[in-house]
Parts: C-alpha cells; structure tokens; sequence
C-alpha cells in the first residue's frame, strides 16, 4: 500500500527546532524496544512467551490510548488560541531565531515528499521479508515432515498389529494392549528428540526464525525517527507550550511501531509445538474412564 503524506507550513502551529527535538528524543519516549520480551529459545510455545508477549502487547496499547488521548486534547487547545496570539510569537520568533525559521520552513516544504518515498520504500523492503518468510516456513515444514516421516510409518505400522489385540474399553471403545502401549511410548520418545533436534536448529537463538525477526525489527527501526518528526510537524511546537510536564505532546510512532512488530513476533513463534507428545497410558480396567 501506497502511503502519501501531505505538510503544510504553518510557523505559528510549528515555531522551534521540530526536527532537532526528535533527533534529542525529548519527546519521545527513551526506548519504546525494551518493551520487547527477550524472544524465547525453546521450541514449544507452552513457555508462556504468549502470555508475556500479550501482557506488554496490552501494557504498550494502553499507553498509546493514554497519549494519543493528550496529544488530541493539546492539539484542540489550539483552536481556542486567539490568532493574533499566534501571530505575535511567530514574528518574534522569526526575529529572534530568523536562521533557525529558515532552516524549519526548508525543512517542512522537503519532508513530505522524503516521508512518502521513504514510507514506500520501506513498505516495499516490509513486503520483500514476509516473501522470505513464508519461503523460511515452507523449509521448515518440509523439514519437519522429512525428520518425522520415519516415526510416522512406525506408528502406522504399530496401529495395524495392534488392531489384532485390542483390548475391549465398554462398549464403544477399545486401548492398545500393554506391548503396543509400550512400543507407541517408544516411538514417542524417539519423535520428540527428532523434533527437538530440528526445534534447536531452527527456533533457537542463533536459528533462522530470531535472525528474520531482528532484520524485520531494523526495518520498523529505521522510520521511526522521521515519523515522529512528522508527527511533531502536523502538531506543531505550540501545542507543546499549552502542555505541562504532567500532559505534553509527545509522538506516539515509536509505540506503534513496537506494537505492530510485537504482533509480528507473535505470529512467529506460534509456529512451534504447543507441546511435547503425551504418552500414552496402560489401560485399567479399574478406571474404565481411562484409556
């Protein structure tokens, strides 16, 4: 999808050093990626990594409500400004900062077309990577068929020998008998330890899933310092002098970022096992309920 971004210089909605409060971070909040739970390295996504992901995932959206609510507030406190208010500090602005007002209209008359481009082009890397993905996940699940199709003709095999001494479970059921309930356990075992083998290869800390996932995070990186800088631009500096320390503008594009690649890395992961193979118990005819 195409993004167009459309700026409009107005020096009395957007007086002092826009560009270079971003590039500061003064604005924004320190680090919106610590919010990232480290990524997990086991291969089952019974680790609870969901349950964290989601807790920061629902944490970060709160937080994104909160100043999103803050900056609307400060932005339509604007409105009520008398004009002529806003004219007089944008001549003494201009006065006591004519270099500074100069570079900040260049500045805004050349950021909506970078902006745009670049919302392109990275769009265009975005889409480039989630190909590669799902060519990465078609491997694995080749992969993981070739690793398991041994224990996959076993088990069939031991279904079919089994059938000829099935042991009666009421009326409508029917259990391994003891030797097949063991040797299943046996073929259990053995699949578990070939999942768990190509689980290290490829959901580990050096696998190709956490590589794809830091070079996706370098993408999303990379936009979020121009989208602040736009998002400080379409508010304007002014919006920030009504504020106060406890309520001032800040942008909200680190945040979202981070949101969206959480989803992202939540997508991934829940490409593991739920769980390993449960084995599978002797029936007891004491316990009829059991198989």
């Amino acid at each position: 999808m195409t993004t167009r971004v459309s700026f409009r210089f107005v020096l009395t909605a957007s007086l002092p050093i826009l560009a270079w409060t971003v590039s500061q971070g003064a604005a924004a909040e320190k680090d919106p990626w610590e919010r990232v739970p480290a990524f997990p390295t086991g291969w089952y996504t019974q680790d609870g990594y969901a349950d964290k992901l989601g807790t920061a995932q629902q944490t970060l959206e709160r937080d994104i409500e909160r100043q999103e609510t803050i900056n609307k507030q400060l932005t339509d406190k604007i409105k009520d400004i008398d004009p002529m208010e806003l004219a007089s500090r944008q001549q003494q602005y201009m006065m006591e900062n004519p270099e500074e007002a100069m570079k900040l209209m260049q500045r805004n008359q050349t950021l909506g077309a970078e902006y745009s481009n670049a919302e392109v082009a990275t769009d265009e890397e975005r889409k480039a990577l989630w190909r590669e993905l799902q060519g990465m996940d078609d491997r694995y699940k080749a992969a993981l068929e070739k690793q398991l199709a041994p224990m996959k003709t076993k088990y069939k095999d031991l279904d079919v020998r089994a059938q000829k001494d099935l042991i009666p479970v009421g009326e409508a059921y029917w259990a391994y008998a003891p030797w097949a309930v063991k040797e299943y356990n046996q073929i259990l075992v053995e699949e578990t330890a070939a999942y768990e083998k190509l689980g290290a290869e490829w959901w580990g800390a050096a696998g190709p899933y956490h590589g794809w996932l830091k070079r996706y995070r370098e993408i999303e990186a990379k936009r979020i310092l121009e989208r602040e800088e736009a998002e400080l631009v379409g508010a304007g500096f002014v919006v920030q002098l009504v504020g106060t320390p406890e309520a001032s503008f800040k942008p909200v594009a680190g945040m979202k970022a981070v949101r969206d690649y959480m989803l992202t890395v939540n997508k991934v992961f829940a490409g593991r096992r739920q769980e390993p193979g449960k084995a599978m118990e002797v029936y007891d005819p004491k316990q009829p309920t059991r198989r």
